[in-house]
């Protein structure tokens, strides 16, 4: 028997993209008519179709909205702090080099975002993690596994294994493009909560891996409904956001002349 599944209309809540700090950014998000199975991936890998228009709705949000919760909130940084970073990424990417200086500087790095972010009213309460990812041009997809080293496509992230009913409050990710072309976030503007509520899908269920679960959830998301059109932000060097990765699809893409390279800092953070 085929499994019911909701409309996607019903949902609650969705998540909208705000601005702070950088005027009305407006022509920075696109929409399109949906996702395909990426045939040449070895996994089930999901990828946004290249039909970007603008969006029917209004995507943005003004920049007095104070709360980041189930929100992609875009700010930009100074172009000296970016070309600082570029200067240092021949020691971050020197496999030969010594870790521990690698460290102190993304640490040391981290403070200067931290204290950027905080002269545009953006707080960083706490940082986990501070690292940088570096892909090569023209990539489609920038979320990787761990194990295998592959692209996922669009994905949830499970860094904590958290129960779905939880995911909207789950650490935050800051991503801030330090390279030389235009990246792009990518999402589905529904969080997990909801997808689980359209698909008729338990919140949580305690005899099944939570990550399995969540990676499962995705993909039976993606199949049921692959026209929900998917949101792109472009992401100019020096821009950024903010967003919660445990709790929506998402995924990255570079663009197609120079390498994507971003600075990331899993943390908390808040509007001041």
């Amino acid at each position: 028997m085929a499994t019911t599944i909701g409309s996607v209309d019903s949902a609650s809540h969705r998540y909208m993209v705000q601005a702070v700090g950088v005027g009305d950014p407006s022509c920075a998000t696109m929409v399109n008519d949906g996702v395909y199975l990426d045939r040449d991936a070895r996994t089930v890998r999901y990828l946004p179709r290249e039909s970007w228009s603008e969006p029917k709705r209004p995507q943005i949000r003004p920049s007095e909205a104070m709360s980041l919760e189930g929100r992609v909130t875009l700010a930009a940084l100074d172009a000296s702090l970016v070309s600082e970073f570029r200067v240092k990424l021949p020691l971050l990417l020197d496999a030969s080099g010594d870790d521990g200086v690698r460290a102190d500087f993304l640490q040391q790095f981290g403070k200067r975002v931290e204290a950027a972010l905080g002269a545009i009213g953006m707080i960083a309460e706490s940082v986990r993690v501070c690292n940088v990812a570096v892909n090569p041009p023209g990539t489609r997809s920038t979320g990787k596994d761990f194990v295998t080293h592959e692209y996922v496509g669009l994905h949830i992230d499970n860094h904590d294994r958290l129960p779905l009913a939880s995911r909207r409050t789950a650490i935050q990710l800051m991503t801030l493009n330090c390279g030389r072309s235009t990246r792009y976030f990518h999402f589905i503007d529904l969080p997990v909560e909801e997808l689980a509520k359209i698909l008729h899908s338990p919140l949580d269920d305690p005899q099944e891996d939570r990550a399995t679960a969540c990676d499962a959830l995705k993909n039976k998301f993606l199949e049921s409904y692959p026209d929900y059109p998917v949101t792109r932000v472009a992401l100019p060097p020096g821009s950024l956001y903010v967003t919660t990765p445990q709790d929506i699809i998402h995924d990255g893409a570079g663009g197609d002349v120079d390498a994507d390279v971003a600075f990331l800092m899993l943390g908390r953070y808040r509007m001041s």
